[in-house]
């Protein structure tokens, strides 16, 4: 699949590390989203900031070019120092929705390759 080509020339043959690190970013995945929609629920400009920025530094460690675009946009919304509320509630669930396509589509990408 073309969406994993940078993802696995970063890795090389390496997949054991691919998988550790994928296999954590899974399983702390919820805490960022959480930490996203506390920061638009509080109107929390800098957390909204942080934690965008945050996921979307782990997003581009995989080479995931659907997500970051968006988080990008949560980043700089929370950097203006102003939460549009709808605005940034229908970007956190598109990026929501893109980084867990993503991960359904890397363990079946992943579990293919394993075969």
């Amino acid at each position: 699949m073309d969406r994993f080509n940078g993802l696995f020339e970063a890795f090389g043959d390496d997949r054991e590390i691919l998988l550790e690190i994928f296999e954590e970013f899974e399983s702390t995945k919820e805490g960022y989203f959480e930490n996203i929609e506390k920061a638009i629920k509080e109107n929390s400009p800098k957390e909204l900031e942080l934690h965008s920025h945050t996921l979307k530094g782990v997003m581009r460690n995989f080479y995931d070019d659907q997500s970051t675009p968006l988080l990008e946009k949560l980043e700089l919304m929370g950097r203006s120092g102003s939460i549009d509320n709808e605005s940034a509630e229908i970007l956190y669930n598109e990026s929501k929705a893109e980084v867990l396509n993503f991960i359904k589509d890397l363990k079946v990408f992943l579990s293919n390759k394993a075969s």
